[in-house]
């Protein structure tokens, strides 16, 4: 949008004549502006603001070497810090992207890589032992972060005694993750358990197709019995209810056998849901239960 500040620091780039940081690493070298670097990265402030020799200035500018800084993740930071995105991602390129933002502590470009690559592993879970091992070598607090939050919504299939026990933090993040997600699992198995029906009779199914015309008969039939409409005003409108009932109930049993056939099949039919239905929502919450006493 034009006249925006992101979009007008967007178009201005790295590279510009008003320039006045050099950022060089394994030989690639790279210009940016001490002002948008300092507000995208508390790393680059210190520097920029302390006397190491990354933030000294020769020439007139401020010349940062990064060591351990492929070029490639150089420049999506860059990328990240001039236009708050980052394009063209793999899996392996999100990993190293998101250890150079946690090295950096770029939190909102932690947050991306961390929810990109969260979607990426839980699609491919073969990745993991690759991750973990990058988490532990590095010391990467944001990757072990968006590890624990994948392998708490594996389960069981990513057992928690299957991560290395030198990664004690970790394992103990990926419990209280599972944890949580078990017992919000939980929750919800039993509250659709409550929700199941109960199997309802066959005279529920007749009562259901009767046409409005039979309805408007028993109403009829509760006037009459009373005394008429002026009954209405005496008790009547609560008393409905129940006397049609029971006169719905007088008509099912007047009904012969071969009428009620139909409607009998469809009560067991919806009994048999019912129970399974329940059967299944016990056996999920069972199963849940079992693993949270592992945990």
């Amino acid at each position: 949008m034009a006249g925006c500040l992101l979009a007008d620091i967007s178009h201005m780039g790295p590279e510009n004549e008003f320039s006045d940081v050099v950022i060089t690493t394994d030989g690639h070298r790279r210009e940016a502006h001490s002002l948008i670097l300092a507000a995208r990265s508390a790393v680059f402030r210190r520097m920029l603001a302390s006397h190491m020799q990354e933030g000294q200035l020769h020439d007139g500018r401020r010349h940062i070497h990064m060591q351990d800084l492929p070029a490639i993740v150089l420049d999506q930071v860059l990328e990240w810090c001039y236009t708050d995105s980052v394009s063209n991602l793999d899996l392996s390129g999100s990993m190293d992207l998101l250890m150079a933002a946690d090295r950096l502590e770029i939190l909102g470009l932690i947050n991306r890589c961390s929810q990109r690559l969260s979607k990426m592993l839980s699609a491919d879970s073969h990745s993991l032992p690759e991750a973990l091992e990058l988490a532990q070598r590095f010391s990467c607090t944001a990757l072990w972060q968006c590890l624990s939050t994948v392998i708490a919504k594996a389960g069981p299939n990513f057992s928690v005694e299957e991560l290395p026990e030198e990664l004690p933090e970790l394992r103990a993040m990926v419990r209280r993750e599972r944890r949580a997600l078990l017992d919000r699992q939980a929750r919800g198995l039993r509250e659709r358990l409550a929700m199941v029906p109960a199997p309802r009779p066959a005279m529920v199914f007749w009562r259901q197709q009767l046409s409005q015309a039979d309805q408007k008969d028993f109403v009829e039939e509760a006037l009459h019995a009373e005394g008429g409409v002026p009954a209405l005003f005496h008790g009547l409108r609560e008393r409905l209810p129940g006397f049609l009932r029971e006169a719905s109930q007088k008509r099912w049993e007047a009904l012969d056998a071969s009428a009620k056939q139909g409607f009998e099949s469809l009560a067991i039919e919806d009994a048999e849901q019912s129970e399974h239905a329940r059967a299944h929502l016990t056996h999920e919450l069972e199963n849940v239960r079992k693993e949270l006493a592992l945990l």
